[in-house]
């Protein structure tokens, strides 16, 4: 016999809101920066992207993907920068994903999403907030012979009433204080509180017109531009020339004069090369999320992302790992943090290392 859903009589129908596919365009033989068509939304529409899935083919140049939101870059174009060819950052559609790699439990492994929709948590709630229309920047690496598609997948409501139900308890909130269990200190923020409604929806945590505390998802990958020093720590900083753009810079001055606000990294990723010993976030001269370097070598690397060459060497197996969740956030609160390489004694060439990181970021 059927049990009725709490808070539902006997007959009643509970509302139903579909995972839909919002954006699918193409383009073939790639080079350089190329713009997606955009897609419009009806004027009594709003949507939220959860995911993306990008299509690239096999053994040609990779690139990035930077989504936009309402016909310009989401925020910036630096805050949500996705990897995309054979270290994707995203990988491509789950059929494709395998979950378990070196000995963790699966669960450390998740698809790859922007948000969690539809919660009233504003820390989980940063899926892009889609008002008019949603397009797609690519930037390859060098010409790509091939078709690339990029899909968005997620929910559209059409008229405010679908917005309300699928909302119903009416604002997203964050707190105020915040637990970091790996250092048992109490982080204060500014905490926020946004109504839902159409004409807010682009002010909710993942919007392009949020008011401080701004509350976006972080998503960024980086590559070692020069090689290292031989046991010598690396950062993946632009302003001393270590990464190529600043797009992938991963050194994060917190310090309340540089910028208020906190970053929380909730997953990474590391494609290892000859001689890398490791890597660590360092966090006010602390090594987190252990206090020793995290191994990330050629014959053992638990935070592999990726194609799952060269740990399952199988020619044209089409399998992929997604980012590694950690046990608890990484915080980076009025202090710098910044992710760290090092070697074994040996320098790591040039170009041999690629970071992932995914998170949010809250801009006081």
């Amino acid at each position: 016999m059927a049990v009725v859903p709490a808070g539902l009589a006997p007959g009643t129908p509970k509302e139903r809101f579909d995972y839909v596919l919002l954006y699918e365009k193409s383009v073939t033989n790639p080079s350089g920066v190329v713009d997606l068509p955009p897609v419009e939304l009806e004027t009594d529409e709003r949507a939220e992207i959860v995911t993306a899935e990008v299509f690239w083919p096999s053994g040609q140049p990779e690139g990035k993907l930077i989504p936009y939101v309402d016909g310009d870059p989401f925020a910036g174009g630096s805050q949500v920068v996705l990897r995309v060819g054979h270290t994707s950052n995203i990988a491509p559609p789950a059929d494709y994903l395998v979950f378990l790699g070196g000995n963790e439990p699966f669960t450390y492994r998740e698809v790859f999403h922007f948000g969690k929709p539809r919660v009233a948590d504003a820390f989980q709630n940063t899926t892009l907030k889609v008002k008019s229309k949603i397009g797609a920047r690519i930037v390859t690496d060098g010409a790509v012979t091939g078709t690339v598609t990029v899909r968005f997948w997620g929910y559209k409501y059409k008229t405010e009433a679908r917005l309300m139900a699928a909302y119903p308890f009416g604002v997203v909130s964050s707190p105020s204080v915040i637990y970091d269990p790996n250092t048992g200190r109490s982080i204060y923020i500014s905490s926020k509180s946004v109504p839902v409604s159409f004409d807010t929806w682009d002010r909710l945590p993942g919007g392009q017109k949020q008011e401080k505390p701004i509350i976006n998802p972080l998503i960024r990958y980086a590559i070692n531009k020069n090689a290292t020093t031989p046991n010598t720590p690396y950062d993946f900083r632009y302003e001393t020339g270590n990464v190529a753009t600043e797009d992938m810079n991963m050194y994060f001055d917190m310090t309340p004069e540089r910028q208020r606000g906190l970053i929380a990294i909730t997953h990474f990723g590391i494609i290892s090369a000859a001689n890398l010993k490791g890597w660590a976030i360092n966090v006010n001269g602390e090594l987190r999320p252990d206090k020793e370097w995290i191994p990330a070598r050629t014959d053992y690397n638990p935070y592999h992302f990726g194609h799952v060459s060269p740990f399952i060497a199988v020619t044209g197996l089409n399998l992929w790992y997604p980012l590694r969740k950690l046990v608890d956030p990484v915080y980076i609160w009025r202090e710098i943090g910044r992710v760290q390489i090092i070697d074994n004694g040996s320098s790591v060439a040039a170009g041999a290392v690629t970071v992932a990181i995914k998170g949010i970021q809250v801009i006081e």
